[in-house]
C-alpha cells in the first residue's frame, strides 16, 4: 500500500501534537544561542531525551538501523541531510531540520515506527535523542 505524501506528513503532525511538544519550533531561540551545527544537533537531541514518546520512537528506529547506533555517525547524517538547507535557505538549524523533514516526505525516505509515518530526518533526530539519555 502507498501512501501519499500529504497522508504521510498529516500523520507526522499529528504525532507532533500527541506528543504535546513543538519540537522543532520550541527550541528556535534556545538553538540560535548556540554555535555550530553539531553542537545544536545535540542540544537539541538532548532535549528531546525527556520525552517518553520520542525516546520510546528512538530506540525503535535503532532497533531498525543499528548500523546508525552511534550518536557521532547520527550527528553526521543529520548534519548532511540538512547541509543544502543551512547553505541554500537559512542558516538556523531548525528550520534547515524543517526542510529536510519535508524533502524526505517528498522523496519517500521515511520510516514506518509503531504505525506512524516518520521523515528519516526526524526519526534519526529522535534515535540520537534516545542515545543522549
Amino acid at each position: 500500500m502507498t501512501i501519499s505524501s500529504s497522508h504521510k506528513q498529516q500523520r507526522r503532525r499529528v504525532l507532533k501534537i500527541m506528543m504535546g511538544t513543538g519540537l522543532l519550533s520550541v527550541f528556535g531561540s534556545f538553538l540560535a544561542s548556540t554555535n555550530t551545527i553539531e553542537r545544536q544537533l545535540v542540544e537539541l537531541a538532548s532535549s528531546l531525551s525527556k520525552h517518553h514518546s520520542v525516546r520510546n520512537i528512538g530506540h525503535a528506529y535503532i532497533s531498525k538501523h543499528p548500523q546508525e547506533s552511534n550518536p557521532d555517525r547520527l550527528v553526521q547524517l543529520l548534519e548532511e541531510s540538512t547541509l543544502v538547507f543551512r547553505t541554500s535557505y537559512t542558516t538556523s538549524i531548525e528550520h534547515a531540520l524543517d526542510f529536510a523533514i519535508c524533502r524526505d516526505f517528498d522523496q519517500d525516505q521515511t520510516e514506518t515506527i509503531y504505525d506512524w509515518w516518520l521523515s528519516r530526518t526526524e526519526a534519526r533526530l529522535y534515535a540520537l535523542s534516545t542515545l543522549m539519555v
